[in-house]
């Protein structure tokens, strides 16, 4: 939690000038630079999730902070950790932030009395991925990836070939969620081989899944 004080100078000293200026008809009117100022941090709490408040509402959040504990751990395999978060304080903490492994977990909303559970990928961003992290299924022509954590699914080359080795769909795909549907109704009954090569450069895993019809 980074804190920043903003002081807005009331009347003109030595060392500063005030926020206000009068005008040739005598009004008050703020000055341009500090107009320009507050507007970009309007902007920067509309799009970039700035938080601007009183100084008692940012100690209120960092106290709750301190309230919040982990109450379970439980390891799934090599590659997740499931735990379990409570909040112990009075108050409801959002966007409640996690960081692990050099990734970011966000909670949308930690209430006050209540527990989360939450998913821990137990590897940096900059290692493979795991093909644990996926469940690959097939349901109602579509074919459903799905990232296990929740996360988002970074831009990757997703390649499907049939059990001859024939590549049969191949696609790029960038803007993802934490789930990718694909249309796979075409195709027939039997078992198929997904390779995923992330962007990043890491090594590319692959899945084995069947199709039942």
């Amino acid at each position: 939690l980074h804190i920043a004080y903003t002081n807005l100078c009331l009347l003109p000293t030595a060392n500063s000038v005030s926020f206000w200026e009068i005008t040739p008809t005598g009004d008050y009117e703020i000055r341009d630079d500090v107009d320009e100022m507050l507007q970009m941090l309007d902007f920067y709490r509309r799009e970039r999730g700035l938080w601007i408040a009183p100084s008692e509402d940012i100690f209120d959040r960092m106290l709750a902070i301190e309230q919040v504990k982990i109450t379970s751990i439980e390891p799934l395999d090599d590659d997740f950790y499931r735990i379990m978060l409570h909040n112990y304080s009075d108050f409801d903490i959002p966007q409640f932030c996690i960081k692990y492994k050099e990734r970011d977990y966000i909670i949308p909303l930690l209430a006050a009395g209540e527990s989360y559970l939450l998913y821990l990928a137990n590897y940096s961003p900059d290692e493979p991925i795991p093909p644990a992290q996926f469940n690959v299924l097939y349901q109602n022509g579509n074919l459903l990836i799905k990232n296990i954590t929740g996360l988002n699914i970074d831009p990757l080359r997703l390649e499907i070939f049939n059990i001859r080795g024939q590549r049969i769909l191949s696609k790029h795909l960038i803007n993802n969620g934490p789930e990718i549907n694909l249309p796979f109704a075409k195709y027939s009954s039997g078992i198929y081989l997904m390779r995923i090569s992330p962007d990043n450069g890491t090594k590319p895993i692959v899945l084995r899944f069947s199709i039942v019809k």
